[in-house]
């Protein structure tokens, strides 16, 4: 995960999503391998978590990506399922310490996007959990 970041997979991944926001496979796609870049546990060493994730998850305008996938592609349960996955990190944990993830998701409509994603998809139960799981940390960390 680290690797793929410092090669520079977070930024080539969000530069997909702007580019190619009316293609739902790769947002999907996209999606799927932003979670896994920054989502996968590094280790259950707190000294090994990957701050240079952060840096460059911020730097790149990572939530307004997600969100406009989300929004671009409401009927898509995979878009939604990864995109919600993505903000619920961005918004808690050990990436939002300093509250600057949450307030990008907030400012950049993360909330509704949210709401929209579990509104769509009441029958998915993956969405509905990784949802809930977003607006919890959105709401309760701020």
């Amino acid at each position: 995960m680290v690797k793929a970041a410092n090669a520079g997979g977070i930024t080539a991944i969000v530069a997909l999503l702007n580019a190619h926001r009316d293609s739902e496979d790769v947002q999907q796609f996209a999606c799927g391998a932003l979670h896994t870049v920054l989502c996968s546990d590094p280790g259950s060493d707190a000294d090994r978590y990957p701050k240079c994730l952060e840096v460059k998850a911020e730097s790149c305008g990572i939530a307004e990506a997600v969100i406009a996938a989300l929004n671009a592609h409401r009927g898509s349960e995979a878009v939604q399922l990864h995109g919600c996955r993505i903000l619920a990190y961005l918004s808690g944990g050990e990436c939002s310490r300093e509250n600057r993830f949450r307030l990008s998701v907030r400012q950049s409509g993360g909330i509704e996007a949210v709401v929209a994603a579990l509104k769509t998809h009441r029958g998915s139960a993956a969405v509905q959990e990784h949802g809930c799981h977003a607006l919890e940390n959105i709401l309760r960390f701020g």
